[in-house]
C-alpha cells in the first residue's frame, strides 16, 4: 500500500511540473546553476564576453510588465568598441495585444520609437510552427539602443504563460 502512495505522489508532482510553462520551470534550473561567464571568439578574432544571470539588474529604461517572472537575462560586452548587448527571456500571464500596449506605452516615455512588425520576418505558418505570436522593435536614436521583442505561443495548462524574448543592443 505504502507503494501505491509514493506512486500518486510522483504522477501528482509530474502533472504539476507539466502543466507549467517550460520557462517558468526553466527560471528555477536558472536559479539552481546560478551565475556564469562565458566567452566567444568570433571569425574575425574579436572576442565577447557574455555574462548570464537570472537576478542581475536590467537596464534602467526597461520594465517588465507585471507578474513577469525572467528564466534567463544575459548581457554581453564587446571586447573590440565599446558597444553592448543583452537579452531577457520571461513568462507573463498577458494577451499578445495586452503585452504589444506595456511596451509600446512604456518604451515610448523611455524615448524609444516603436513599431510593431506583425510576425517579424516570418510567414504565418512558420510562425504558427514555431509559436510565434507577434514581433515588436524599437530604436533610441539619441543613444543608438534597439531593441527586438518577439512574444510567443501561450503555453502551461493550470497556470498559462506567454513567454516573451527581448534583447536590445546599445552601439557607440
Amino acid at each position: 500500500m505504502r507503494r501505491l502512495g509514493v506512486i500518486h505522489l510522483m504522477l501528482i508532482a509530474l502533472v504539476l511540473i507539466a502543466s507549467a510553462a517550460p520557462f517558468t520551470i526553466s527560471h528555477w534550473i536558472s536559479r539552481a546553476l546560478g551565475p556564469f561567464t562565458a566567452q566567444a571568439v568570433h571569425h574575425d578574432g574579436t572576442v565577447s564576453t557574455m555574462y548570464s544571470d537570472v537576478t542581475m539588474p536590467l537596464p534602467p529604461w526597461l520594465t517588465l510588465p507585471p507578474g513577469a517572472r525572467i528564466a534567463a537575462a544575459t548581457t554581453t560586452h564587446f571586447n573590440n568598441t565599446p558597444d553592448t548587448g543583452g537579452t531577457v527571456d520571461f513568462v507573463v500571464p498577458m494577451d499578445v495585444d495586452a503585452l504589444k500596449r506595456f511596451f509600446t506605452t512604456t518604451l515610448t516615455q523611455q524615448g524609444f520609437a516603436v513599431q510593431d512588425k506583425g510576425l517579424g520576418p516570418i510567414d504565418a505558418r512558420t510562425a504558427a510552427a514555431i509559436g510565434v505570436s507577434g514581433e515588436l522593435g524599437a530604436t533610441r536614436a539619441r543613444t543608438g539602443e534597439l531593441v527586438r521583442i518577439v512574444l510567443r505561443e501561450e503555453e502551461g495548462w493550470l497556470r498559462k504563460s506567454r513567454q516573451v524574448q527581448l534583447g536590445w543592443q546599445k552601439k557607440n
